[in-house]
């Protein structure tokens, strides 16, 4: 009997990685993720120092004393009708303003991978260039204290959970755009009113999903948001009328 091959390996791309910047509260998260990043490269310098003692004898050794973690960005500064990448933006103001930003990196379609959040000093340097060129900015993200790993959140396995809507009422005809609150919406793939899918819908972060209602019947819907992680319980938080 002929010795079975290995199953094929496939090899990752230097894209696997995403970057959100938390625009909310350490006690309501609102993660946006920042776009249009070409390059990101997460690194830890450890300070070593000479640790040789009597007992090594004749051996040298070291010791890591100080760990420092650190994120090297490169930005494309692309516009929308809204103007700048709201992620962007929000490492921009912070590095003007000297603040602290609170950002998560993670692994992005792989089961279990690596995953980390911080709080971080921004240095900013758009980089200018030639007529024709790309206008790029590197993003300098230095680690205030210690990185912790976290639940990779782009495969959570905790089922959404749709709290609000904003507007909670609109017109029976549909047509309404909504702005649903809650929890783990990331990698939606279906919003549904009383069973109707929406005519459309975009995640705009883990908390949040605007949506346009599909039509329905005047009174209580019920909606749910799908993901990987499964769908979430109904929640009556819009009405038609």
């Amino acid at each position: 009997m002929s010795e079975m091959l290995p199953e094929a390996l496939r090899p990752t791309v230097n894209s696997k990685y995403r970057v959100d910047v938390n625009v909310g509260t350490a006690e309501t998260p609102d993660w946006v993720q920042v776009r249009a990043l070409n390059s990101v490269q997460p690194a830890v310098a450890n300070t070593v120092q000479d640790a040789t003692d009597y007992d090594s004898v004749g051996w040298g050794a070291d010791a890591v004393t100080l760990r420092k973690w650190s994120l090297a960005l490169v930005a494309m500064r692309k516009q929308a009708t809204t103007g700048y990448d709201e992620g962007q933006e929000a490492l921009r103001e912070a590095a003007e303003a000297l603040d602290l930003v609170h950002i998560r990196w993670y692994e992005r379609d792989v089961i279990d991978g690596e995953a980390f959040e911080g709080h971080a000093l921004v240095q900013w340097e758009p980089q200018g260039g030639t007529a024709e060129g790309l206008s790029t900015v590197n993003v300098t993200l230095l680690g205030q204290g210690a990185r912790s790993a976290i639940a990779n959140p782009h495969v959570s396995t905790n089922a959404p959970v749709v709290a609000s809507a904003s507007p909670a009422s609109g017109p029976a005809a549909g047509g309404d755009l909504v702005v649903l609150t809650g929890s783990g919406f990331t990698g939606a793939t279906a919003v549904t009113f009383d069973g109707s899918a929406a005519a459309q819908f975009e995640v705009v972060s883990s908390t949040k999903i605007a949506a346009e209602t599909p039509g329905g019947v005047a009174g209580a819907a019920d909606v749910v948001v799908t993901t990987p992680a499964g769908a979430s319980a109904a929640a009556a938080v819009y009405t038609y009328v």
